[in-house]
């Protein structure tokens, strides 16, 4: 009985612990992906296939009259984690063309090292940025990427508006 309740409880605790580095050296050991969702919304089993994205744009593009929405993500992704990504590049380009630049970077580029120190990145992340203002709506845009996409437009909508202002 001790035993299944031991195991019960390191399952939960994997699952709580999301992105960090215990869980993804577990997965990378199972030939499994890294779980993308963030601790307070893991919800649906991570991760499938592995899929990579070149990043659009470097680092060395950033304005200060431009807003910038970075996507910092791991090389094998779910599809929640593809969602994100997704539903953000379409909004970013629809609502967003002339004055915000869509970024998705893997976290695994030696290129992205500084970005990841500079913007405290661990994990999946979804920031905005203009300058010295940075939000993050990373547990948004997990929350909702896949279940309610049109709530994920709309809260980086609004949050690309408050940086603009």
């Amino acid at each position: 009985m001790n035993s299944i309740v031991s195991s019960a409880l390191v399952v939960f605790v994997l699952l709580l612990s999301g992105c960090n580095s215990s869980t993804k050296k577990v997965a990378q050991s199972s030939e499994k992906a890294e779980c993308c969702a963030p601790k307070e919304v893991v919800k649906t089993s991570c991760c499938s296939s592995g899929h990579n994205t070149k990043n659009e744009k470097s680092e060395d593009v950033v304005s200060d009259s431009k807003v910038m929405v970075y996507y910092f993500h791991g090389t094998r992704r779910c599809e929640t984690c593809q969602a994100v990504e997704k539903v953000t590049r379409e909004t970013v380009q629809s609502v967003f063309p002339d004055q915000a630049i869509f970024t998705s970077l893997s976290r695994d580029d030696e290129k992205v090292k500084s970005m990841l120190e500079k913007y405290s990145v661990s994990g999946q992340t979804l920031i905005v940025v203009q300058g010295d203002k940075v939000k993050n709506i990373t547990n948004e845009a997990f929350l909702y990427a896949r279940s309610n996409p049109k709530k994920l437009q709309a809260k980086l909508t609004s949050t690309i508006e408050s940086i603009l202002k």
